[in-house]
Protein backbone atom coordinates (compact mmCIF):
# COMPACT_ATOMS: atom_id res chain seq x y z
CA UNK A 1 0.00 0.00 0.00
CA UNK A 2 1.54 3.32 -0.88
CA UNK A 3 0.04 6.94 0.82
CA UNK A 4 -1.12 9.37 -2.02
CA UNK A 5 -0.06 13.15 -1.26
CA UNK A 6 -3.75 13.52 0.07
CA UNK A 7 -3.08 10.41 2.30
CA UNK A 8 -5.66 8.32 1.37
CA UNK A 9 -4.79 4.60 2.16
CA UNK A 10 -4.98 3.42 -1.83
CA UNK A 11 -2.85 2.17 -4.49
CA UNK A 12 -1.91 5.12 -6.47
CA UNK A 13 0.59 7.21 -8.91
CA UNK A 14 3.71 7.22 -7.40
CA UNK A 15 5.51 10.49 -7.46
CA UNK A 16 9.01 10.14 -6.09
CA UNK A 17 11.52 7.64 -6.66
CA UNK A 18 11.64 6.48 -3.06
CA UNK A 19 7.88 5.71 -3.00
CA UNK A 20 8.35 3.70 -6.30
CA UNK A 21 10.93 1.75 -4.30
CA UNK A 22 9.06 1.04 -1.47
CA UNK A 23 6.51 0.05 -4.13
CA UNK A 24 8.38 -2.11 -5.87
CA UNK A 25 9.82 -4.02 -2.91
CA UNK A 26 6.46 -5.80 -3.14
CA UNK A 27 8.02 -8.48 -5.12
CA UNK A 28 5.98 -7.29 -8.37
CA UNK A 29 6.84 -9.28 -11.44
CA UNK A 30 8.95 -8.00 -13.71
CA UNK A 31 7.61 -9.05 -17.72
CA UNK A 32 8.77 -8.10 -21.01
CA UNK A 33 6.84 -5.80 -22.78
CA UNK A 34 6.30 -8.09 -26.02
CA UNK A 35 4.64 -10.31 -23.36
CA UNK A 36 1.99 -7.67 -22.36
CA UNK A 37 0.28 -8.07 -25.93
CA UNK A 38 -0.99 -11.62 -24.84
CA UNK A 39 -2.72 -10.18 -21.56
CA UNK A 40 -5.83 -10.05 -20.75
CA UNK A 41 -7.23 -6.66 -19.11
CA UNK A 42 -10.38 -6.60 -16.81
CA UNK A 43 -12.44 -3.23 -17.68
CA UNK A 44 -12.68 -2.05 -13.90
CA UNK A 45 -10.67 1.18 -12.83
CA UNK A 46 -7.09 -0.07 -10.63
CA UNK A 47 -8.00 3.24 -9.03
CA UNK A 48 -10.52 4.42 -6.64
CA UNK A 49 -10.12 8.63 -6.85
CA UNK A 50 -10.53 10.90 -9.70
CA UNK A 51 -7.78 12.87 -8.17
CA UNK A 52 -5.19 10.01 -8.61
CA UNK A 53 -5.91 9.01 -12.24
CA UNK A 54 -5.85 12.90 -13.09
CA UNK A 55 -2.05 12.87 -11.89
CA UNK A 56 -1.65 9.14 -13.40
CA UNK A 57 -2.64 10.76 -16.66
CA UNK A 58 -0.87 13.81 -16.17
CA UNK A 59 2.77 11.86 -15.25
CA UNK A 60 1.69 9.41 -18.25
CA UNK A 61 1.96 11.87 -20.64
CA UNK A 62 4.64 13.76 -19.32
CA UNK A 63 6.76 10.27 -19.55
CA UNK A 64 5.33 9.96 -23.59
CA UNK A 65 7.42 13.04 -24.15
CA UNK A 66 10.50 12.00 -22.12
CA UNK A 67 10.82 8.71 -23.89
CA UNK A 68 10.05 10.15 -27.60
CA UNK A 69 12.70 12.97 -26.91
CA UNK A 70 15.37 11.63 -25.02
CA UNK A 71 14.25 8.09 -25.09
CA UNK A 72 14.01 7.62 -21.27
CA UNK A 73 12.39 4.52 -19.99
CA UNK A 74 9.70 4.26 -17.37
CA UNK A 75 8.64 1.90 -14.69
CA UNK A 76 4.89 0.58 -15.09
CA UNK A 77 3.19 -1.06 -12.37
CA UNK A 78 0.14 -2.36 -14.00
CA UNK A 79 -2.82 -5.17 -13.15
CA UNK A 80 -3.74 -7.82 -15.81
CA UNK A 81 -6.40 -10.14 -14.55
CA UNK A 82 -4.04 -12.51 -13.08
CA UNK A 83 -2.48 -9.42 -10.93
CA UNK A 84 -0.15 -6.65 -10.48
CA UNK A 85 3.02 -6.78 -13.32
CA UNK A 86 5.76 -4.06 -14.11
CA UNK A 87 7.36 -3.17 -17.40
CA UNK A 88 10.36 -0.85 -18.03
CA UNK A 89 10.03 0.52 -21.33
CA UNK A 90 9.56 3.77 -23.17
CA UNK A 91 5.89 5.07 -24.03
CA UNK A 92 5.41 5.82 -27.37
CA UNK A 93 1.98 7.36 -27.43
CA UNK A 94 -0.70 8.29 -24.53
CA UNK A 95 -4.35 8.32 -25.95
CA UNK A 96 -7.68 8.22 -24.26
CA UNK A 97 -7.77 5.21 -23.62
CA UNK A 98 -4.33 3.33 -23.89
CA UNK A 99 -0.55 3.70 -23.65
CA UNK A 100 1.22 2.88 -27.03
CA UNK A 101 4.65 0.96 -26.22
CA UNK A 102 7.03 0.00 -28.62
CA UNK A 103 5.99 -3.04 -31.55
CA UNK A 104 2.21 -1.84 -31.25
CA UNK A 105 2.26 -3.15 -27.51
CA UNK A 106 -0.86 -1.52 -25.49
CA UNK A 107 -1.55 -1.15 -21.87
CA UNK A 108 -4.93 0.25 -20.70
CA UNK A 109 -4.93 3.32 -18.52
CA UNK A 110 -7.64 2.22 -16.24
CA UNK A 111 -5.09 -0.61 -15.22
CA UNK A 112 -1.58 1.43 -14.44
CA UNK A 113 -1.45 1.72 -10.78
CA UNK A 114 1.53 3.90 -11.21
CA UNK A 115 4.85 4.72 -12.81
CA UNK A 116 7.96 5.57 -11.99
CA UNK A 117 10.05 8.27 -14.45
CA UNK A 118 13.78 7.66 -15.24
Amino acid sequence: MVLCRNHEKERCVILTPNQFKFHVMRNIPVVEKESVRKMIFPREEVLSTVDSAKERRSLLERATILSNLYHNKVKIVFADRDGEKMVDTTIWATTEAAIMLKGGVVIPIHRIHSIALA
